[in-house]
């Protein structure tokens, strides 16, 4: 892939990608000298105090990871990765996912003006525009935007969306495939009134 041309040129336009999020994890691990997810437990979780998160082998997810189904039924523990990586496959629950919003909106990550850095819009993305990991969806002019990221596969798909304005945090999680998640997530947030 590396001799693959580049789609645009990099800061003119937005498309997601999990090599790009692959890449973000290897500097991660370069620049600090730790393992990924032992980064992440020191930085993120334990800071915010999120103690059921993890990138857990697939031989030994612990015992309140649910299990995805995949449309059919069938469970989705075959096709899972061997660990999550930087590029999703790790593990969390609703109130731990409250917790990093909290931990993030209250300077206990970063600083408060990083966290405004990589919570704002660098680039046109659908819906508004895109951060540093994080989707901008803007609401009324003047009002603050909601911040956002979400993820899926076969048999497992959330979402996490901030709106400091109205001071809600939505966690959505789902243990079927996306298809079946989303349009829950979107009535969600417009009942809510959540742009």
């Amino acid at each position: 892939m590396t001799d693959e041309p580049l789609l645009f040129r990099p800061g003119t336009r937005w498309s997601y990608s999990n090599s790009g999020f692959l890449l973000a994890g290897l500097v991660i691990e370069k620049a600090s000298g730790e393992r990924y997810a032992e980064y992440l437990a020191r930085h993120v979780w334990k800071p915010a105090g999120m103690k059921h998160t993890g990138c857990y082998p697939r031989s030994r997810l612990p015992t309140f990871a649910a299990i995805g189904y995949e449309d059919g039924g069938a469970p989705n523990t075959a096709t899972l990765a061997p660990v999550g990586t930087s590029a999703g496959g790790c593990y969390s629950s609703a109130r731990d996912l409250l917790a990093f919003a909290r931990a993030l909106e209250g300077g206990r990550l970063l600083s408060r003006s990083l966290t405004h850095e990589i919570t704002t819009s660098k680039v046109r993305a659908p819906g508004g525009g895109y951060g540093f990991g994080f989707g901008i969806r803007n609401g009324r002019p003047g009002e603050p935007p909601t911040i956002w990221h979400n993820g899926g596969a076969p048999g497992a798909a959330g979402e996490l969306d901030i709106d400091p304005k109205l001071g809600i945090v939505a966690v959505t999680l789902g243990n079927v495939s996306p298809a079946h998640v989303f349009p829950v997530v979107d009535a969600a947030l417009e009942a809510l009134g959540v742009p």
